[in-house]
């Protein structure tokens, strides 16, 4: 399992207020039943969150998250700024 995969299976887990093993967390990302890139974005989103709340500015956790986890600035600031509804 990758360490993008890994991420947002930790994500979806965090999120749910059910418990969810892992093993039925990969496979529903392998059937297409959970949207990776909602999931992502949501990912980023806490990262930033995370970051901007120990005092880090806006732009520089956006910058630092999309250097350490591999996604382009843009993926990130768009993440940041365009809320996707979560459900």
């Amino acid at each position: 399992m990758t360490e993008r995969k890994r991420l947002l299976i930790n994500i979806v887990k965090h999120k749910s207020t059910e418990r969810i093993s892992e093993n039925t967390l990969d496979w529903m990302f392998r059937e297409g039943i959970i949207n990776i890139a909602a999931v992502e974005a949501m990912a980023i989103r806490d990262m930033v969150e995370r970051r901007v709340a120990h005092g880090e500015g806006k732009m520089r956790a956006i910058e630092e998250v999309a250097y350490r986890h591999g996604f382009s600035f843009e993926k990130v600031r768009h993440a940041v700024y365009k809320k996707i509804k979560e459900v």
